[in-house]
């Protein structure tokens, strides 16, 4: 697992990502409107291992917490949250998965962008098969997350991997009454359900 290489570049300055991704390259996260560097920084890579996409994140947190309880709640709204957007090549649909520090997981599928929004979230939930892990060190200020979900289970072949589209993003809470601290492995105008900006895997 890389999160020895991650946790190293998380005291190494941003590097802007590359207009094409190779697998295993590590993502900065900036504050996503604007692409400045945020006060708690976070590193990203993803990879293919055996026909499974394999998501990894290591994230300097003052207060780690979320306080979902249970599978495919609003984990966004409820604390502390690593996401992965993936969009198949070919297709318009794609599909969010978050975990918590805690490890409550959500799967979402999304038919398209522009319409996300009218959709309840209930009908929005299915099963990728993502298995998720984390680990938490307080002393440190840090935690680590681990994504894995097969090719299969989104109806992909592995070598339509290459060109697809994906990108990372998290939410940070303080826990104190403001906003969280919303970060993305890519800067967006308004949200990151934006597909046409994702990273393309070369």
């Amino acid at each position: 697992m890389p999160f020895n290489e991650l946790i190293q570049a998380l005291s190494q300055p941003p590097v802007a990502p590359p207009a094409q991704y190779t697998l295993g390259t590590p993502l900065f996260f900036v504050n996503y409107l604007d692409g400045t560097t945020p006060a708690e920084p976070a590193v990203a890579c993803l990879r293919l291992v055996d026909g499974h996409l394999k998501a990894f994140a290591a994230m300097r947190d003052s207060v780690i917490r979320n306080d979902a309880t249970h599978d495919n709640e609003h984990t966004w709204e409820t604390g502390d949250a690593f996401e992965f957007f993936f969009q198949p090549r070919y297709r318009e649909d794609y599909y969010e998965a978050h975990v918590t520090p805690e490890q409550i997981r959500l799967q979402l599928h999304l038919q398209d962008y522009r319409t996300f929004r009218g959709v309840p979230h209930e009908q929005k939930i299915c099963d990728i098969g993502l298995t998720a892990k984390t680990q938490i060190f307080r002393d440190r200020n840090l935690w680590l997350a681990e994504m894995d979900i097969p090719c299969a289970a989104m109806g992909m072949a592995v070598e339509h991997v290459i060109g697809s589209r994906f990108v990372f993003s998290r939410y940070n809470y303080d826990f104190d009454g403001s906003k969280p601290a919303i970060t993305s492995t890519q800067v967006f105008p308004k949200t990151a359900h934006f597909p046409p900006l994702w990273h393309v895997i070369a």
